[in-house]
């Protein structure tokens, strides 16, 4: 009986930070501050470092971009149907270190027709 009436008494005084003594009271709330600024620190440094990636990325594509527009030629034919000349997409579709697997398709000509 005297154990369960030691651990009613504990128990409440867990619960009750007022009644606990000045050092457990000081660790908690220096344990609270230090929490606050890592959280706060790695939510800034997380959105820094997505941000500049975001920014790299599109950079990167806006560039490819403005390469390929550089490089597409259409031309009109007599017949009505629109000749579409420029470097194959693979060369833009590709990571940095990817690998390209020859196709029968990647042997074609580089010219495509599109009929109106």
């Amino acid at each position: 009986m005297r154990a369960a009436a030691n651990w009613a008494k504990a128990r409440r005084r867990l619960l009750r930070p007022g009644s606990w003594p000045l050092r457990w009271r000081l660790a908690a709330v220096s344990a609270g501050l230090t929490l606050a600024i890592l959280l706060l620190f790695g939510g800034v440094i997380g959105q820094v470092a997505t941000q500049r990636i975001r920014d790299d990325f599109n950079g990167e594509v806006e560039g490819a971009v403005q390469r390929l527009a550089a490089e597409l030629r259409i031309v009109n034919t007599p017949t009505g149907s629109l000749l579409i000349r420029g470097p194959g997409l693979n060369d833009y579709v590709l990571p940095n270190d990817g690998a390209r697997v020859p196709t029968a398709a990647a042997a074609a000509s580089r010219t495509c027709w599109i009929s109106r």
